[in-house]
């Protein structure tokens, strides 16, 4: 008998290791971080300066030839880069990134996990980060709802109403979240009602927007 026992005793041993493993993964797959909320950004964070801020890699791929930029530098494009609005906002400067081709500049779009992020735009008040927003598809909206409600859980606000367009009225929902990172804005749509926008911004009502 003692054969069959010391083999049993030897595969126990060989698989132990193996066990071992499972459990670790087990473990570190229970305390995996939830997904991203889609306002992921390395390094960013409100509340930073405008220096840090343009100090930071470009979030992309690079081309070589994007750069950031800002409403008040002496170059800033004039073609609608910005929003008209914003600008018009004595102590708002908003940022972003573009790609130059000669004395052309071109908004620089970007992948944002599964999402094509355009019009990434950084609101800055006194010098200070105060929002993030940018526009992506409204094919988007489900699967920022389950990021967003997986890491925060429902929204503390929902708003249905119409927006008027030139092909009538328009069903829209905006949606709102109050989380230790700020406040997050969803709306869906916004013009040309093909895109939704997403916003994070300091719980601060004076921080202004950044659209």
């Amino acid at each position: 008998m003692k054969g069959p026992i010391r083999r049993v005793s030897r595969i126990r041993s060989a698989l132990r290791p193996c066990l071992m493993l499972m459990a670790a993964l087990a473990t570190s797959g229970a305390t995996l971080a939830p997904a991203p909320d889609g306002l992921d950004l390395t390094g960013v964070r409100l509340g930073m300066t405008r220096e840090a801020w343009k100090a930071l890699p470009f979030p992309g791929v690079s081309s070589g030839r994007v750069e950031p930029v800002c409403s008040d530098d002496p170059e800033a494009p004039q073609n609608g880069f910005f929003s008209v609005a914003i600008d018009r906002v004595a102590g708002v400067v908003v940022c972003g990134y573009r790609t130059r081709y000669g004395r052309f500049s071109l908004p620089q779009p970007i992948e944002l996990g599964p999402l094509q992020v355009r019009r990434l735009r950084f609101a800055f008040i006194k010098g200070r980060l105060s929002s993030i927003e940018y526009r992506t598809s409204v094919d988007a909206f489900n699967d920022l709802m389950t990021r967003l409600t997986a890491r925060y859980g429902p929204p503390a606000r929902l708003v249905r109403d119409n927006v008027r367009t030139e092909l009538g009225a328009f069903p829209r929902v905006r949606q709102t979240w109050n989380t230790s990172r700020g406040r997050i804005d969803l709306v869906d749509p916004v013009q040309p009602f093909t895109d939704l926008s997403v916003r994070l911004s300091a719980q601060d009502p004076s921080a202004g927007r950044a659209s």
